[in-house]
């Protein structure tokens, strides 16, 4: 009888080894085309597998990739001439964390981005990074384009701990490249300690753009740090925070003297404090501050016909700077 049972055993053994696969580009072309990888068993990462990408590769099925490793441990790496996209309506889930350098991650119209703990050694306390950057003055990309009728969802699966998007491995990496965010839902992203989306743009050449989107149970945005007096774009437009689990929603930290480019934040909606460090160049009007607001010294360019909540937490506010028909 055990004779007949060990065969089995190695069968499972041998197959569960060729199923673990540090799998990398060999070619541009489809995640799901075996001959779009090597190193990957004949086949393209799953579950359980890793992936390192130099080639453009889009997803166009359903898929899950990834080992559930311990927080800190990217198990989809872009680097190179590489980059990434996840076609219309596709669900990609990434069970461990990702990073790009100098790479563009595109996410089309109703696709999902979903980061997957629950498999790890302790799910709950699990958390993964989306690192966009991996050093000073590179420029990686985040395009997530949906459309009003074809939202475009980024959110931690809700058997797990959260993750975040992080400009990098360290702290305050300069340049921060592109955010082009627009019609996108964040559900469960960032937390009471890590901020939703923590962006440094201080290249004249970095973009952010973060229009019709949601942030729901998220950690807010936060740690604009040394914003270029020439920075092409920075557009916090028609978002909507509720259940933030951060201190604020949105926290803003040194705008340098405004020179050229377009600084708007128009018509958001936010529920937890808003802090602005030097607010230099900003036209800030038409949003609803639920729990009021502060500023420190940078003269903002308007800051109108705004709605402005106080709470028993947050029952001062502090502008430093000229203000019109505002409502208290």
């Amino acid at each position: 009888m055990i004779l007949k049972i060990l065969p089995f055993i190695l069968s499972l053994l041998l197959s569960s080894q060729a199923w673990a696969a540090a799998c990398a580009s060999n070619a541009a072309g489809a995640w799901a085309t075996a001959g779009t990888w090597t190193s990957c068993g004949g086949g393209s990462p799953g579950i359980g597998d890793t992936a390192s990408i130099t080639h453009a590769v889009n997803v166009a099925a359903n898929t899950t990739v990834g080992t559930s490793p311990a927080g800190g441990n990217t198990v989809v790496t872009v680097s190179g001439a590489g980059s990434l996209t996840v076609d219309a309506s596709v669900t990609f889930t990434v069970r461990g964390g990702m990073e790009f350098s100098t790479n563009v991650f595109t996410l089309a119209a109703g696709s999902i981005l979903e980061f997957d703990a629950s498999n790890a050694a302790d799910p709950t306390n699990q958390k993964y990074e989306l690192r966009l950057g991996t050093g000073h003055n590179q420029v990686p990309q985040l395009i997530a384009n949906g459309t009003s009728g074809s939202h475009v969802t980024i959110r931690s699966n809700a058997g797990g701990g959260n993750f975040w998007i992080n400009d990098g491995t360290g702290p305050w990496l300069r340049g921060a490249g592109t955010l082009d965010l627009n019609y996108v839902d964040f559900l469960r992203v960032g937390d009471s300690s890590n901020r939703a989306i923590r962006t440094s743009p201080s290249n004249a050449s970095d973009s952010v753009k973060i229009l019709n989107c949601t942030f729901d149970t998220t950690g807010g945005i936060g740690g604009t740090y040394n914003l270029n007096a020439d920075l092409g774009t920075y557009r916090m437009e028609d978002n909507n925070f509720t259940n933030t689990a951060y201190t604020e929603s949105w926290y803003l930290n040194n705008a340098n003297s405004y020179s050229s480019g377009t600084r708007t934040v128009l018509r958001n909606v936010f529920d937890k404090h808003v802090l602005f460090y030097t607010p230099g160049g900003f036209t800030i009007e038409d949003n609803y501050f639920h729990e009021a607001l502060a500023s420190t010294d940078g003269q903002w360019t308007t800051f109108r016909h705004n709605f402005i909540h106080l709470t028993n937490s947050y029952n001062t506010v502090i502008l430093r700077g000229s203000t019109y028909r505002n409502f208290w």
